[in-house]
Formats: C-alpha cells, structure tokens, sequence
C-alpha cells in the first residue's frame, strides 16, 4: 500500500492522489492521501520559503553592518538559536522548536541597534570577527522589546494616516457680512 507523502499514513490504491511536487529541485509526482493534505503540504512549504528569505535577507543585513562578506558557522548557530529559543549554558542545550523571536522582528532590532552597532565597532577593538557579531548580537538583545514596540508604533500610525481622507478641493464661500452664519448651517 502506497503513503501518503505528507501524513505518512497508508492509503489503497484508487485514492492516492497524484500531486507535482515544484517546491523541490526537480518536480517529481509525490503520492497524496486527500486535497486536505496538498493544501497543508503548500502552506507549510510557502511559510518554509518566506522563513529562509526573512534569513537571508537578515544575513545580508548584518553583513552590511560589520562591513563582511561572510557570516561564521558560529555566529549562525547563535541567530538560529535566538529564533528557536534555544538555551545554551556550558554543556546544556534547553531547544524549543520556534518559540524564540522570528527572524523580521530581529532584522527590525538590527536595523534599531544599527548607529549603536558601528558605534560600538568603532570604539571598541575586537580580537575576532566572532566576538565583534556577538557584541552586536547582544546590543540587538538588549533593544529587542524597544524595536518591536517602535514598529507595532509605526504601523498603527501607517494604518490612522490611510483611513485620514485629505481633500485638496475645499470650497470657500466668503461671507458677505459679518454676521453670515451659513457655513455654520451646511
């Protein structure tokens, strides 16, 4: 018996649902069980791409920063754990799967942090490039909450200003004594 792909789950013959799978290298035809499990198997596969582009994007960003062409293993280990929410301490490992902070929310902390980062480089001497992104990894820390509430600020100002409608045609209608109280009356 054929499974299904996305479940994992056995299903007969005269149900299995043919799918072209586009999100890998080479499309192929993967076995499915029901159109449940397709439109689970999209989305999920749409939020893995648009969670890798946030990644890269704040790789980029970052790279920018410091003024690198490269990123070290290390220093990605230490961002990944940040967005899983992973505790490292000495030899202990605490992981929770994606309870940390997404990865637009940090790219919103660097872009925050940005002045104080090459501030901090500037002043301080670093005896590796390690240890220049760990300080600014902890300054990025440190203006997580600020950052994101800055942004929750920016976006609630960007949605009153678009419901404000902002008329450039106004029709003055000059009174004709002083005591006209017709535009009051419209």
């Amino acid at each position: 018996m054929p499974k299904c792909n996305y479940c994992k789950c056995d299903v007969d013959k005269k149900d299995v649902i043919k799918y072209m799978d586009e999100y890998i290298k080479t499309p192929k035809k993967v076995n499915m069980c029901s159109q449940l499990c397709i439109d689970n198997y999209k989305t999920e596969q749409i939020s893995k791409k648009t969670e890798k582009d946030d990644y890269i994007l704040l790789c980029e960003y970052i790279m920018k920063i410091h003024g690198h062409s490269f990123l070290p293993s290390t220093f990605c280990t230490l961002l990944k754990d940040l967005r899983d929410g992973t505790m490292r301490q000495k030899d202990i490992l605490i992981k929770k799967d994606k309870q940390g902070v997404i990865w637009k929310d940090i790219l919103i902390s660097y872009k925050y942090s940005e002045e104080s980062i090459k501030k901090s480089i500037l002043i301080k001497s670093f005896n590796t490039l390690t240890n220049e992104l760990q300080y600014g990894l902890a300054i990025v820390k440190n203006n997580l909450y600020k950052a994101k509430q800055m942004q929750v600020q920016k976006d609630m100002n960007e949605k009153v200003e678009s419901k404000i409608l902002i008329e450039d045609d106004y029709q003055y209608i000059k009174k004709i004594f002083k005591d006209d109280i017709s535009d009051v009356l419209n």
